[in-house]
């Protein structure tokens, strides 16, 4: 063996002490790429994407006490007590819960409204702290990543839009992040960590004081879902081993549980009324949600007449969700009506100041309507409100365009390109703007990023002029 593999193996052997630590379930040495600190900062960098993908918060102070209540006592008897947990309701009917690394846990609107109690929530919200616990999701991304990690779980969101050498580097490692966090939301942490999970829940929950009973009850409303309304529960199937394998393991569980010498103390306590409390109205504001979803599979069909229908059947039950008057402009938009959107748009921000979608669509009535100032105006507030709204740059771009603030519009395009850089004309007008600024290498390059995208249009067609432009002056 040459000296440069002895080295080389050194360095390896270095590399794996160096990142391994102890598991906080079996105590035992486990390898882990990344530290406690860095896993936090990667939950903390994307639970933002997360609340934007699954429909913003749902907004109920009440219900998010509550949550955080019930939450933090479970975490307070799990495995890592210290950590700072951060529990959100999401705005989505899909039936969901789920974790990122370093202690954030989501549940659906979705999932609340199907639970029965408080010992069920409990048993949900036990199984995404076995998640944590187990550092199912750090091990999935150091896996995943390698030692790319490391350089991702550094990032914050002044670094992501930092202007550097880097920026190509720091872009892929960005997008393979997404791509991991995604994998973990929709397709889970695997069959074996996914049982593991529900053990460590239910015995969390035991040692809370809840009836571990409460972790078979949210299997048996799986079940029962499972053969009533299939389509809200595909993304949950897709992430968990089917609900009759986990149901076995957990009635096990739980049997061995009654049988230990504490069970008397919490025989019982399901808790049912203090839930019903608690989640009276966003029981509910689901019966307008239910006309609601209806309306966006109509509008989505392009059955415009049905989907008003369902909407204003969602509005007579509650007119104080900022999703209805959002979807009554898209549909007012669609209809190239823009001052009746900008209405509804305007209404939804009423009833949710930082309800982001609607600013972005404010702007694109705006720019509709050449009205620059105020389309500005609106994407630089969504992008304020969610800076990774990856389309909110790029509108912002093609605004500094438009009024020939280059240097602006090639900033807006760059920040775009950070979190997607596959958005029809963004590499045309991107090379346009650099054009403007005697940037022509870099000009040139994103032309033919813009033909490698492929996609049909007017700015195909200038970034193939273009290119043939630069060959021609070689």
């Amino acid at each position: 063996m040459n000296r440069n593999k002895i080295f080389l193996w050194a360095i390896v052997i270095v590399a794996l002490f160096i990142h391994c630590t102890t598991s906080y379930i079996t105590g035992k040495r486990q390898f882990m790429l990344i530290s406690e600190g860095e896993e936090i900062n990667i939950g903390s960098n994307y639970a933002p994407q997360i609340v934007f993908e699954f429909g913003g918060a749902y907004k109920d102070d009440r219900l998010d006490d509550y949550v955080n209540d019930v939450g933090n006592s479970l975490a307070g008897m799990s495995h890592r007590p210290t950590l700072d947990y951060h529990f959100k309701v999401v705005n989505s009917s899909v039936i969901n819960a789920f974790a990122l690394p370093g202690g954030y846990i989501f549940i659906t609107r979705g999932m609340l409204d199907v639970l029965r109690n408080e010992a069920e929530l409990a048993g949900v919200l036990g199984h995404e702290i076995g998640h944590v616990c187990a550092r199912h999701g750090a091990s999935q991304m150091s896996k995943a990543m390698g030692f790319q990690i490391v350089l991702y779980a550094g990032l914050t969101i002044d670094q992501m839009f930092h202007k550097s050498r880097k920026a190509d580097q720091i872009r892929d490692v960005v997008a393979l992040g997404s791509m991991v966090i995604f994998n973990m939301v929709s397709l889970g942490y695997g069959r074996n960590n996914e049982f593991e999970a529900d053990e460590l829940g239910d015995r969390y929950m035991y040692s809370t004081g809840y009836d571990p009973d409460g972790m078979i009850g949210v299997m048996e409303v799986l079940e029962s879902l499972s053969e009533e309304e299939p389509g809200k529960l595909e993304m949950l199937f897709s992430s968990h081993p089917r609900t009759s394998d986990r149901m076995a393991r957990v009635e096990k569980l739980s049997k061995s549980l009654k049988d230990s010498s504490g069970f008397e103390d919490v025989e019982g306590k399901f808790y049912e009324k203090r839930f019903s409390e608690n989640v009276k109205d966003l029981k509910q504001a689901q019966l307008a949600y239910n006309h609601y979803d209806k309306a966006k599979i109509s509008f989505s069909e392009g059955d415009i007449v049905s989907a008003v229908m369902e909407l204003n059947e969602a509005l007579k039950i509650r007119e104080d969700q900022a999703p209805f008057y959002k979807l009554m402009g898209d549909i007012y938009y669609k209809e190239k009506r823009f001052e009746n959107a900008i209405l509804e748009y305007k209404k939804s921000i009423q009833q949710d100041s930082s309800y982001v979608y609607a600013y972005h669509d404010l702007g694109n009535c705006e720019m509709a309507m050449n009205n620059y100032g105020n389309a500005e105006k609106y994407y630089k507030k969504a992008v304020e409100l969610y800076p990774e709204y990856s389309s909110a740059h790029f509108a912002l771009g093609l605004v500094y365009y438009n009024i020939n603030r280059w240097e602006e519009a090639a900033e807006s395009l760059e920040n775009s390109m950070i979190f997607d850089d596959s958005i029809p004309s963004s590499h045309a007008l991107l090379g346009l703007s650099y054009e403007k600024l005697g940037k022509y290498n870099e000009a040139e390059i994103e032309f033919r990023k813009e033909i490698a995208l492929g996609v049909q249009g007017e700015y195909l067609n200038i970034a193939k002029e273009r290119l043939k432009y630069y060959t021609r002056q070689k």
